[in-house]
């Protein structure tokens, strides 16, 4: 009976294991400390990864070779006192591709000048149901977007309800505290932070730009391994696609994360292209980024 009980917890923890669905590494920065004690910060780290990789954010099962890859790096860059901070957060997360060991990365973004308290034990929280703090709220909201964008991949506009969960976040946060980190707001915090990440998302003007992140996806990467050329055909209806949002909505933030993300990848695919394709590809790459333009010169 003893070993049953025991093979029993064994086979719970390792079942509990399989269903999170984040496999995050997070890394914490303090170049430039004066006031804090260093060992908050060895805290402060595993508690950002515990929040990511022991909450259950949806309601599905994630084995373990289906979890979300993503890196977090977080650089205190001031100190505000002892406990108070300020600190910009890099976020980048990744989705295999089927057929390969190649893992395609989704979200590449950073999130300046973000004002946060953190006490030593301090818990941090999934804020999809009511607000804890600030820096929970900020953690979830890119939970809940990553996992949207991830979602959004495998079925067309599969993310919608972690958008909507996102938006819960993003309504529950006390004004008193959306007037201090702005990124919060529509207007004061430029047109590029949380809350246009989100709208641009959701807005049904987008929906476009959501069906073509699937087709990128399911439609071309996925099957690139059995079918390079149609695959590559689909790639560049896909970019196409984002073209003609870019010329409907100039400076889109969606637009310019999608090419923060797939500059590289797009390049590293249509080098073994036809010319034909390759001149596509420049041609419609050097539209909607155009300030990095130079680097599509490869196809010239």
């Amino acid at each position: 009976m003893k070993h049953l009980l025991v093979l029993g917890i064994v086979l719970l923890t390792w079942n509990l294991g399989t269903t999170q669905e984040f496999n995050v590494k997070v890394n914490v920065q303090t170049p430039k400390l004066k006031l804090a004690d260093p060992a908050i910060f060895q805290t402060f780290e595993r508690s950002v990864s515990n929040l990511f990789n022991q909450t259950k954010w949806t309601e599905d099962e994630f084995e373990s070779q289906e979890r979300i890859e993503a890196n977090i790096q977080i650089t205190i860059v001031d100190e505000l006192s002892p406990e108070s901070f300020v600190a910009d957060i890099w976020i980048t997360s990744l989705r295999p591709v089927f057929g390969s060991n190649y893992q395609t990365q989704m979200l590449n973004y950073i999130d300046k000048g973000i004002r946060f308290t953190y006490r030593p034990q301090q818990p941090l929280e999934n804020s999809k149901s009511n607000f804890v703090d600030n820096l929970s709220s900020i953690l979830s909201f890119y939970a809940y977007i990553m996992i949207a964008m991830d979602y959004d991949s495998f079925s067309s506009l599969g993310g919608d309800p972690y958008y909507r969960v996102a938006q819960n976040v993003l309504s529950d946060v006390p004004q008193s505290v959306s007037d201090n980190d702005k990124s919060w707001q529509a207007v004061g915090g430029g047109n590029r932070n949380r809350y246009w990440l989100l709208e641009n998302m959701m807005n049904p003007r987008s929906r476009d730009y959501r069906e073509s992140w699937y087709a990128y996806h399911r439609e071309a990467l996925d099957n690139m391994h059995k079918d390079s050329d149609g695959a590559k055909t689909n790639l560049i209806s896909a970019i196409e696609t984002m073209q003609q949002l870019e010329r409907s909505n100039p400076n889109s933030m969606i637009v310019q994360m999608f090419t923060d993300s797939k500059r590289g990848e797009i390049i590293e695919i249509f080098k073994e292209a036809t010319k034909s394709d390759q001149n596509e590809v420049f041609k419609l790459m050097s539209y909607i980024d155009p300030a990095r333009a130079s680097d599509y010169g490869i196809f010239k």
